[in-house]
């Protein structure tokens, strides 16, 4: 099905560096078709969409006066994020070692991926 699909596409983006028996197949048939090909590095997948993100999760014990609660560290409103499990580990260590509370904690946590409800002005296609 996704051979079919190739035909409708102005590129074929082509994400790290193992090729695979079905990914040779597409790239053949991009290139038999003309089609734009883009290989993109790991690096470069990064920027587009970061596979793994981390946070800093804190959690408020039952024996504090407004109770037990759970909930990501926020910055303007946003949960703050990192790139690495070390960043998000530095950062609760440092929010750890600052609190004058034991009823508070921080801890590195991996976030699951939110994905943009917006369409992506970067790909599109037309049947």
């Amino acid at each position: 099905m996704g051979l079919r699909f190739l035909a409708f596409c102005d590129e074929l983006w082509v994400f790290g560096d193992r090729i695979s028996e079905g990914m040779e197949r597409e790239i053949a048939d991009a290139q038999r078709l003309s089609i734009k090909i883009r290989y993109i590095k790991f690096i470069e997948n990064q920027g587009v969409m970061n596979m793994k993100q981390w946070g800093i999760w804190a959690k408020r014990n039952a024996a504090s006066i407004c109770g037990a609660a759970e909930a990501w560290l926020k910055s303007d409103g946003k949960p703050m994020t990192f790139d690495t499990w070390e960043e998000a580990a530095e950062k609760a260590n440092v929010l750890m070692n600052n609190i004058r509370t034991v009823n508070v904690s921080y801890f590195p946590k991996k976030m699951e991926l939110e994905l943009d409800e917006e369409p992506s002005s970067g790909m599109g296609m037309k049947l």
